[in-house]
């Protein structure tokens, strides 16, 4: 458990420093979005594929540690707000959906992360009423958020 704990901590803490690195400027952008990672991968993708595993994960388990339900909705929170800092951003916007996009792959997931998350889900009673209200409200808003942005990046890119 407490591996587990560290771990969701530290990407956490990692998508913290990619969101301080985002609001440092137009460099901050650039690496953001710029720099490829291994394997052909990109910083977005790479939060898309946390979100979608830890979905996955929390799918999976019947029951949790309220800690490292509280800790993967704080992942998962700090993940959407920096998406949609990101995709909110007047300058920067279109390059991020291009990146969120780019491939039926990468824009599957896209679209995969929005839905499953601006959904109210299940889980809620296993945890305490702060980490509840985050996901009942601000988990789901933040998703829905971000879901009509992608759509409405696909709709004006496909007229």
């Amino acid at each position: 458990m407490y591996i587990l704990l560290e771990e969701l901590k530290l990407r956490r803490n990692a998508i913290i420093v990619l969101a301080f690195l985002a609001s440092s400027g137009k460099a901050g952008f650039e690496i953001l979005l710029g720099h490829r990672l291994p394997k052909r991968s990109d910083f977005l993708t790479l939060i898309l594929h946390i979100l979608a595993s830890e979905m996955d994960i929390e799918a999976s388990e019947c029951t949790q540690l309220p800690e490292i339900f509280k800790e993967r909705t704080l992942l998962i929170r700090e993940a959407l707000i920096l998406l949609n800092r990101l995709a909110s951003n007047p300058q920067y916007s279109t390059p991020v959906f291009r990146i969120l996009t780019n491939s039926r792959d990468v824009a599957s997931l896209t679209l995969d992360v929005a839905n499953r998350l601006s959904r109210k889900g299940k889980w809620l009673w296993q945890s305490d009423k702060l980490t509840r209200q985050i996901r009942e409200s601000e988990i789901v808003d933040l998703a829905r958020v971000f879901k009509k942005r992608v759509f409405t990046f696909l709709g004006e890119s496909l007229s």
